[in-house]
């Protein structure tokens, strides 16, 4: 009977071992699907609550030291009014020395909703390349969108001729017991590009007041004012070339500059 009992302990502790050796085989596999992505990105445009939302195969982590892959971006503002956002992967751990580099240019008249669509678009692209060897692959599905034909308008359907005027105002007002200060500013831009010619032009201008009362009665006012203006001109050389000049001027209580200025060649 005793020995009856030891086989059966026996059996019950290697159907127990051979249970928790395929739990943790399992485990293991279910770990060497993921990914885990560190983005360190610190531009206007990225947003990581959107990133995670659109990007869900992967996991996100906020510690570098946690990554598999280290995604740094940057970004740099282009001659057209864009900007060029650089997203280099710099892989980790086992995937150390895996690294490579994207970029993603967005168009001058791309909002930042859009900019930001493009860069989270270019992000996943990327990704891709990390996760082929994982259990991940086969639930991941490529999909194209067929870009739309662009209506090119002959020039009598432009009653402006090309030319694009901004105008702009902000400011607001603070004020407690003891101290106000408010702020106004303004704005003017006007632009026109053609295939032959480049013409941009700009001004601005800041005004702002401080007030603050003290206890004997006196009052400390501090007034601020800012004024710029910049201009571009360039003609083309061809279609991916142009040549010209750039210049600026700006006035600054507040950098004790009366008047600046700021001119060269725009190549």
């Amino acid at each position: 009977m005793l020995k009856t009992r030891s086989l059966v302990l026996i059996s019950c502790a290697a159907v127990a071992v051979t249970a928790a050796t395929a739990h943790a085989q399992q485990v293991g596999a279910n770990a060497r699907s993921q990914v885990f992505i560190f983005l360190d990105c610190n531009v206007q445009f990225c947003d990581f609550d959107h990133v995670r939302r659109e990007i869900q195969w992967v996991n996100w982590v906020r510690d570098r030291q946690d990554a598999d892959v280290h995604v740094l971006v940057t970004a740099e503002p282009t001659g057209g009014g864009g900007w060029d956002l650089t997203l280099d992967y710099i892989g980790r751990g086992a995937l150390e020395g895996q690294d490579k580099s994207l970029h993603h240019v967005s168009r001058p008249d791309d909002t930042d909703a859009e900019v930001r669509e493009g860069l989270t678009r270019t992000l996943a692209v990327g990704l891709v390349e990390f996760v082929e060897s994982t259990s991940l692959v086969p639930r991941l599905r490529i999909t194209y969108e067929e870009p739309q034909v662009p209506t090119v308008l002959s020039q009598q359907d432009d009653p402006w001729d090309l030319w694009v005027f901004r105008i702009g105002a902000d400011g607001w007002v603070i004020g407690e017991s003891q101290q106000r200060s408010y702020v106004l500013k303004g704005s003017l831009g006007a632009d026109r590009v053609s295939e032959a010619f480049k013409f941009n032009f700009g001004v601005s201008a800041r005004y702002g007041r401080e007030e603050f009362d003290f206890e004997d009665g006196s009052r400390l006012v501090n007034i601020s004012e800012e004024y710029g203006a910049d201009l571009l001109l360039a003609w083309s050389l061809g279609n991916h070339w142009a040549l010209g000049a750039q210049g600026s001027m700006n006035r600054s209580t507040f950098s004790n500059l009366d008047l600046g200025g700021a001119g060269g060649p725009a190549f």
